[in-house]
């Protein structure tokens, strides 16, 4: 069994390394021959000497390089047709596929384009068109304006944002700004997804009627993921205060929704509640869009029901390892160009690595109201993703621990009024101010910590651009720590974290992603 666990380890860590290494360099097929010979030369070494960690090193060299293969195959099978039209003004037919994403200024479509000048094509076009544009998810449309190649941007914290490679990840390769939209004809989407939509904007509707901006905006954000609800500065203002993820939709969002949903179900047995479960995932995840993060926690979720139903003991972190060889297996690109994976799988990895090591600094905070598991939840996660964000984005918050322990307590609670105020509207219109009023003075609690803390003078700050190199080093640090921790405390005096740290098999517990 231990060296089961070993290899799939193996496995799995040498598929992540070469779906990395395919995107950081250009590789070539004789490569990839190179590494299928180097692994049968391992494997016949395993087989004549019966060493494992030849076995081990084969294992981890052939995912490899089906890690990087992966890569260069999405590479291979992107459409280029578009790129002959670029720079240039142009008319094309084609069908929204993803829901309309309204900002402050502009509405996004993503536009699957068929036809272009008359002529068929294959490729997918970012719309920028106006804020009260009123196209829906399956209309097909005719578009006419200039089409253009996207190009990267400097973000204010003196960090370049790959705009192209983080635009491809979502399968999009070109954009269309100031552009003309008119609609065909409706009705051309995937079947049952319209529905979903159109459910998820009655709601918004509903929730918008019962509550009064900023807090309806972090209602939908809490509950739907629309963070753009919010305000561009009330944003800034959480970004500073640490509290941006409760509005991004992250797993921990997730995890409330199906606790609460097998609580309704707590009369049903084990079974019923498990496939409804699964059922609820798929639909919410289609409602609110697949991104990684939602996709990650969908995943691990799904992984969780299905231990429940077949009394399989449930581990995280082989459940974290296999949540991400399906998604970059799916889409490889969003490894390397997509950051909300990056932080969210590193995030969870930090719940499950580092937090059960630090628990011991927190033995004099409370656990009422599950303040401890909230600081060493927040701690932890900071402490992981704080190489990659220090690079990446450049800005680190340093107030987010209490920040957190002040809210984190206040978001079931929140998301359960705003959505029972707006689901109530629905059915009784007349009920609605009543109703909202509870939920309206949770969310307010949330939006004036988070303004108070986000508005701090001290309350981020800024890192210097710094060489890839040093994120490397950083992670090896922290590998090594952790590494140290793991071999000096024995296995039976090692911290055993309660909810929401890790998944005890009740219903009742909360999920730890």
């Amino acid at each position: 069994m231990q060296h089961i666990r070993v290899l799939f380890y193996a496995a799995t860590l040498g598929f992540f390394f070469g779906v990395a290494l395919a995107s950081a360099v250009t590789l070539t097929i004789s490569d990839d021959y190179f590494g299928v010979l180097l692994a049968g030369a391992l494997g016949v070494l395993f087989l004549y000497k019966r060493h494992t960690p030849y076995l081990v090193c084969c294992v981890a060299i052939l995912c490899a390089v089906f890690g990087a293969f992966r890569f260069e195959l999405s590479d291979w099978n992107q459409p280029h047709t578009l790129e002959h039209f670029e720079n240039q003004k142009v008319q094309f037919e084609g069908v929204v596929t993803q829901e309309p994403d309204t900002r402050e200024k502009s509405t996004h479509l993503t536009i699957t384009v068929d036809t272009i000048e008359q002529e068929k094509t294959h490729g997918v076009v970012l719309v920028y068109d106006d804020r009260l544009s009123t196209v829906l998810y399956g209309d097909r449309v005719k578009v006419s304006g200039q089409l253009k190649k996207p190009e990267s941007f400097d973000t204010e914290f003196g960090r370049t944002f790959k705009y192209p490679e983080y635009l491809k990840a979502q399968g999009v390769s070109e954009v269309m700004s100031f552009a003309h939209v008119a609609v065909l004809s409706s009705g051309h989407g995937v079947w049952g997804i319209g529905p979903l939509f159109s459910a998820k904007s009655r709601l918004s509707s509903a929730i918008n009627a019962v509550l009064v901006p900023p807090e309806s905006g972090l209602a939908l954000g809490l509950l739907l993921g629309e963070k753009q609800a919010l305000g561009k500065d009330l944003l800034a203002l959480f970004r500073n205060a640490g509290l941006i993820h409760i509005v991004v939709l992250s797993g921990y969002n997730i995890s409330i929704l199906i606790v609460a949903l097998l609580w309704c179900l707590s009369l049903c047995s084990l079974r019923v509640r498990s496939i409804v479960g699964a059922l609820a995932i798929g639909l919410f995840v289609m409602m609110v869009g697949p991104s990684a993060t939602v996709l990650r926690a969908a995943f691990m979720a799904g992984l969780v029901l299905l231990s429940h139903m077949t009394g399989r003991t449930y581990a995280i972190l082989r459940a974290l390892l296999i949540s991400g060889v399906v998604i970059l297996l799916l889409n490889p690109y969003l490894l390397a160009y997509d950051p909300g994976f990056q932080l969210s799988f590193l995030s969870t990895l930090g719940l499950i690595l580092i937090a059960p090591s630090i628990e011991k600094w927190f033995v004099r905070i409370p656990s009422t109201f599950e303040l401890k598991g909230f600081a060493i939840s927040t701690l932890a996660t900071q402490i992981m993703v704080l190489p990659i964000l220090s690079y990446a984005i450049g800005s680190i918050s340093v107030v987010s621990l209490v920040a957190n322990m002040l809210v984190l307590p206040l978001v079931p609670l929140a998301m359960f009024l705003s959505g029972g105020a707006g689901f109530v509207y629905l059915l009784f219109p007349a009920a609605g101010t009543f109703v909202g009023y509870p939920a309206y003075l949770v969310l307010t609690y949330i939006v004036r910590v988070g303004s108070w803390f986000g508005s701090l003078s001290f309350a981020a700050v800024t890192v210097p651009e710094f060489s890839f190199i040093w994120v490397v080093v950083s992670y090896c640090c922290i590998g090594i720590t952790l590494w140290y921790l793991a071999t000096r405390v024995p296995s039976d005096k090692k911290p055993r974290l309660k909810a929401p740290m890790t998944v005890v098999h009740n219903d009742e517990d909360i999920f730890p992603f």
